[in-house]
């Protein structure tokens, strides 16, 4: 993070400070919502020790953990026992310092739990789900536990946790199997859009879930059932219907007035302007001049990004101080042939990128056999090292200029100075600038002590259009 990042955060955790401490403390087993907090980080658990959520290590050794809204305890115990890697919590604490912080909650709700209604082979590497009514994306990149992408079965009892795309649909960080079959009756839970609602017959649909929610307690809405509130729906399912209990409002990033700073992981939804856009269909976003990038830049924020945005809260707006590109892989550059459902590039020989059903293809084209080769794609996927093929989730189409900025983030596969190999494909890097996290210059020398396979990575260059000649003119070290 840049010195002036570092200064205001400063300001901000030592303001809150100042006002914290003139006030007394908070009780109850329920949290309402950012007390006492001065930040917010919302995003999957990427490691424990004690818990790494947006690249930051949070000290849970004081925390209060909540599941579903129940207190299930405090400390490192409480947040091992409830939560796993992949799960995608809410940690309210200290403005973090250095990749540090302490948090003094941590918050988990999943999206769905419910019966595995059916399984929609994509490719091998992918799933498409139907949860309680709900579209679920699973991928080989999904965090599972007691099942696998492979051995998932109709009728499982699962929960799931993930991020929203722009049609609703979850893609999934987590996946746990709780029974191998689900029990007509049985608990179920699931959050979502309310649509359909019949006031008469008491029902609305969440997704294609039908809920009924006669005798449903619903003293926890901040405003009354409605189509278009974000609720979330405790109940029993039996016969396609869900029997709703209780009925809430969303709220899964738990801000509140003394939130001074939020750092959210989540998928682009829709783009408003040329500074706004909309993240897990929530979250509205503004950048500016002073809006730093980390792995991309201003035009790679396209709807179907995975990007972690942190800033400051004003009016409910995400002010984006930084924003770091999380897409497992992600590239731009022309394309050389086009088959069926598949594409090479000009600049990546050897490597394949793959469309699928799930695949989203805009821009110039609107449809996959609509691609030519010449055209210039972005394109956001999966890397499958198997087949050195990148499985596309969304595929924009573009014109070409007379020069061309190529560009890919991904994972690196292996490194001798002066090469690297990056999605298959052997790259010299003779004559490149090499940059750090944070953007400052590095010899080729601290360069290449710093990666090793799986070391994430930007790389930049530029290729003529009439010659095809490629020149790769930066590479940079990106946060994992």
């Amino acid at each position: 993070m840049k010195i002036q990042l570092g200064i205001i955060k400063y300001l901000l955790a030592f303001t809150l400070l100042v006002l914290t401490s003139c006030g007394g403390g908070s009780g109850g087993t329920l949290a309402e919502g950012g007390i006492g907090g001065s930040g917010i980080s919302n995003g999957p658990i990427t490691a424990f020790g004690s818990i790494f959520v947006n690249s930051v290590e949070y000290n849970t050794q004081s925390a209060t953990v909540f599941v579903e809204g129940d207190n299930v305890g405090i400390g490192d115990a409480a947040v091992l026992n409830n939560l796993a890697v992949g799960k995608v919590v809410t940690v309210e604490g200290a403005i973090p310092d250095g990749g540090q912080s302490v948090a003094t909650r941590v918050y988990f709700n999943d999206n769905v739990e419910g019966p595995l209604q059916n399984i929609n082979v994509i490719d091998a590497n992918t799933r498409e789900l139907t949860v309680l009514g709900q579209t679920v994306i699973a991928t080989l990149n999904t965090q599972f536990v007691n099942t696998t992408l492979t051995t998932l079965a109709v009728n499982n009892q699962l929960e799931i946790s993930g991020l929203v795309t722009a049609n609703g649909a979850i893609q999934a960080t987590f996946i746990e199997k709780k029974l191998d079959t689900f029990v007509s009756g049985g608990t179920v839970e699931v959050k979502g859009v309310v649509s359909n609602l019949n006031t008469s017959a008491q029902t609305f649909n969440i997704a294609a879930m039908v809920v009924n929610y006669t005798g449903a307690d619903m003293s926890e809405l901040a405003t009354p059932l409605a189509n278009g509130n974000s609720v979330e729906i405790k109940g029993s399912f039996s016969g396609g219907v869900l029997q709703a209990s209780r009925i809430e409002t969303e709220d899964d990033l738990y801000i509140s007035d003394s939130t001074l700073w939020l750092e959210i992981e989540g998928l682009v939804s829709s783009i408003l302007s040329s500074t706004d856009f909309v993240l897990n269909n929530v979250q509205t976003v503004r950048t500016s001049a002073s809006t730093e990038y980390e792995g991309g830049t201003v035009a790679d924020v396209v709807a179907g990004a995975r990007l972690e945005v942190e800033g400051t809260l004003s009016n409910g707006i995400l002010l984006a101080s930084e924003i770091n590109f999380r897409d497992e892989v992600a590239i731009e550059a022309k394309v050389d042939t086009v088959g069926t459902s598949s594409l090479t590039l000009k600049s990546i020989p050897g490597l394949t990128v793959t469309a699928n059903s799930l695949t989203e293809v805009d821009g110039a084209a609107n449809s996959f056999s609509a691609i030519t080769s010449g055209r210039f794609v972005h394109i956001l996927g999966n890397w499958s090292s198997n087949s050195n093929t990148v499985i596309a989730t969304k595929i924009e189409v573009e014109n070409p200029s007379s020069t061309i900025e190529v560009k890919v983030r991904g994972a690196l596969t292996s490194a001798s100075n002066p090469f690297i190999t990056l999605l298959g494909t052997s790259i010299d890097t003779t004559g490149v600038s090499y940059r750090s996290t944070t953007g400052t210059s590095l010899s080729a020398a601290q360069f290449f002590a710093q990666v090793a396979p799986g070391t994430l990575l930007y790389l930049e260059g530029v290729q003529n259009n009439a010659s095809n000649i490629l020149s790769w003119n930066r590479v940079s070290l990106r946060a994992p």
